[in-house]
């Protein structure tokens, strides 16, 4: 019996890698409601909208497929990759939306230059919203 609940730890199936990856991204929502609930005694409308729980069950799918992407032996680790699948989907986004923006440039030119005709440093952000400033007369000392 024991050595039947080892090999089954092990995850030796794709199945059971997908389920372990699934189940961990469910963890972190059955915790969430725990502690709405715990706290304010009603759970946000959020949880009303079948358009949540779609989404939610998206998640929940990409977490499992994920855990059989990183082919993540032990069933904690495929919890971990489960729960962890937000993050890892927004770096993943946020990497690919990186690489977009740097392909989106015409690669056929070189880049612009920064305008070095102002001696006045780089542009911030702060300096792009004040209107310029204009230079004081110098006064003449005789």
């Amino acid at each position: 019996m024991q050595s039947m609940l080892v090999e089954t730890l092990q995850l030796p199936s794709i199945f059971q890698q997908f389920l372990w990856g699934f189940l961990g991204s469910l963890a972190v929502e059955i915790v969430q409601i725990h502690c709405l609930l715990d706290t304010s005694r009603r759970l946000p409308l959020r949880y009303t909208r079948p358009i949540y729980w779609l989404a939610r069950l998206l998640l929940a799918l990409t977490a499992g497929g994920l855990a059989v992407a990183y082919d993540i032996e032990t069933p904690v680790l495929a919890l971990h990759v489960g729960a962890a699948t937000p993050l890892i989907v927004q770096a993943l986004a946020q990497n690919l939306g990186n690489l977009l923006g740097a392909h989106g440039q015409d690669l056929r030119r070189p880049p612009r230059r920064p305008d070095r005709s102002s001696h006045h440093g780089p542009k911030t952000m702060a300096s792009l919203r004040e209107p310029p400033r204009r230079a004081r007369p110098r006064s003449r000392s005789a």
